[in-house]
């Protein structure tokens, strides 16, 4: 893979920090949800944000 230049680097790491916003966020209103219906699809956007911040990392290395 060529390599990212500076612009692309930025772009990824803001996209990073924005993943890990979501999955915090998700994370903590899951835990406040009292429908469990409600919980459950949090606690799955709170998955999901975490594996694209994985694969985002990813590119990284």
């Amino acid at each position: 893979m060529a390599a990212l230049t500076v612009r692309e680097l930025e772009a990824l790491e803001q996209q990073l920090d924005r993943e890990m916003i979501l999955a915090e966020r998700s994370k903590a209103c899951a835990a406040a949800a009292e429908d469990p219906q409600i919980r459950t699809r949090l606690e799955q956007a709170a998955a999901c944000h975490r594996r694209h911040f994985g694969r985002l990392l990813r590119l990284l290395d």
